[in-house]
């Protein structure tokens, strides 16, 4: 077993009243994309959330290699994206998901997409799919609200089919209220196998590499 990690920068609100209370949600899709990849050899998987010690002891037990990239961290990858677009975006996607890492099974993209605008969905699903090999999975969130928490949750896996959802603070912001067309046409390279529309106000998408 193998892994890295960028950890997400501990700052954050102090006050309690502030803070979010943890909750657990069933997860199908989480629990789809692992059943999918569970019998397969050598799994090797990209978490593009922060490097949560539960998830990679879960993880663990059906892979033999774990990266993670905490992309919507504090000073982490996503901030360099600024206002750059097109071009200059695909060349820093390349630079913060490098070739050189390999080639993964599945992606755990948790609720990355809900805090991107769609020209930086496009850059970062790019170069996924140039990190996955043919028929690998693809997990994402999507809020099919019109609001998000004001900073990126972490998400812990309780078992194979719930998540526990820990956020820094109650406040909100709004977040682009994406249609599943929408959503699939940002996927471009993967294909939307299974979807869940969840009581919390959440899509979940189960996508493979072609």
């Amino acid at each position: 077993m193998s892994w890295s990690a960028r950890s997400r920068d501990p700052a954050g609100p102090t006050d309690n009243a502030s803070e979010s209370v943890p909750t657990e949600h069933h997860s199908p899709g989480l629990e789809v994309a692992l059943e999918t990849v569970s019998d397969r050899e050598s799994v090797r998987v990209l978490d593009l959330g922060p490097a949560v010690a539960a998830n990679f002891e879960y993880l663990s037990e059906i892979c033999r290699h774990i990266r993670y990239v905490d992309l919507l961290g504090r000073g982490g990858p996503i901030s360099e994206f600024g206002e750059t677009d097109g071009q200059e975006l695909r060349r820093l996607a390349r630079r913060m998901l490098p070739s050189d890492w390999g080639v993964f099974d599945l992606v755990i993209a948790w609720d990355l997409i809900n805090y991107l605008d769609d020209s930086r969905v496009e850059a970062v699903v790019e170069r996924l799919r140039a990190l996955c090999r043919d028929g690998a999975i693809l997990f994402a969130m999507i809020a099919t609200t019109g609001e998000v928490p004001a900073a990126p949750p972490t998400y812990t896996i309780v078992d194979r089919s719930a998540v526990m959802c820990e956020g820094e603070t109650v406040a909100v912001v709004e977040c682009p209220r994406r249609p599943p067309a929408a959503v699939e046409r940002l996927l471009s390279g993967f294909s939307v196998e299974r979807s869940f529309i969840l009581r919390h106000g959440i899509q979940e998408y189960v996508a493979v590499r072609h």
